[in-house]
């Protein structure tokens, strides 16, 4: 008998619901292909890494530890570059920051979330 993968439950707020209805796919179906397409374009870009210095980089993680990256529409303002002036980043990660485009800016918060990954697994 074949095993049965384990369902979870995914809650989507509306204004998502009505985008994914905007298919007449099945709603797994629908979400199987954006987080591919999503996936797909992470892996085909620069890594985003390779904009900033190694300090900067460090500076990014400690500023934005505990800062909330969802909902996506907050990381398009200025949340992140607020975070860096606050904890005292320099005027050059600054600007930098503010000329991501938001492709880059999506980058940016996966490998936000990626170090926060690595970190809790070595803690």
């Amino acid at each position: 008998m074949a095993e049965r993968r384990a369902r979870k439950n995914v809650h989507f707020p509306a204004h998502v619901m009505t985008y994914l209805a905007t298919s007449n796919r099945s709603l797994s179906g629908r979400v199987s292909s954006i987080v591919d397409r999503y996936r797909e374009a992470l892996r085909r870009s620069e890594p985003i890494a390779g904009h900033f210095s190694d300090t900067q980089l460090t500076d990014i993680l400690a500023a934005t530890d505990g800062l909330d990256l969802d909902p996506a529409a907050r990381l398009f303002g200025d949340d992140i570059g607020l975070a860096v002036l606050e904890y005292g980043g320099t005027q050059d990660l600054i600007k930098r920051l503010a000329a991501l485009d938001p492709w880059q800016q999506i980058q940016l918060t996966e490998w936000i979330e990626t170090e926060r990954q690595k970190e809790a697994h070595h803690d």
